[in-house]
């Protein structure tokens, strides 16, 4: 009998300290920098132009007539060759327009970098020299 109520008691007290033992993880703890009350620099945003790009504009596009018909029909042969030729010109010709398009917007952005670069070495020189 005294067995009974000492088994209850062991069971009862055993469990309260497995709960006080969890404690959660601590939460992470953050330095934030100090605000500062000076008044935000005043940039102009310049925004992104949107450029609409010529596309490419090769009709008809060569359609395979099949093998049957090429090995019968030499004037669908002849066709086929010719709209390949006509297809593959276009499109290279496309091709070359768009790269002197790109080499002359690139030679423009270097131009205008260097521009900007040599007024503003000239204004650090300036600067300088009054200090």
């Amino acid at each position: 009998m005294k067995r009974l109520p000492l088994a209850t008691a062991l069971l009862a007290f055993s469990t309260l300290p497995l709960a006080q033992m969890y404690s959660p993880p601590p939460t992470p703890r953050t330095m934030e920098a100090p605000q500062q009350k000076s008044e935000p620099a005043k940039t102009t945003a310049v925004p992104a132009a949107h450029v609409e790009v010529a596309k490419f504009n090769c009709e008809p596009k060569p359609v395979f007539p099949g093998g049957a018909a090429m090995r019968a029909m030499e004037n669908k042969r002849r066709q086929y060759e010719r709209d390949i030729e006509n297809y593959k010109k276009c499109m290279l010709s496309y091709i070359e327009e768009r790269k002197a398009m790109h080499e002359a917007n690139l030679a423009m952005h270097k131009a205008a970098i260097d521009e900007y670069n040599s007024t503003m070495k000239s204004i650090n020189d300036a600067m300088e020299a009054n200090r």
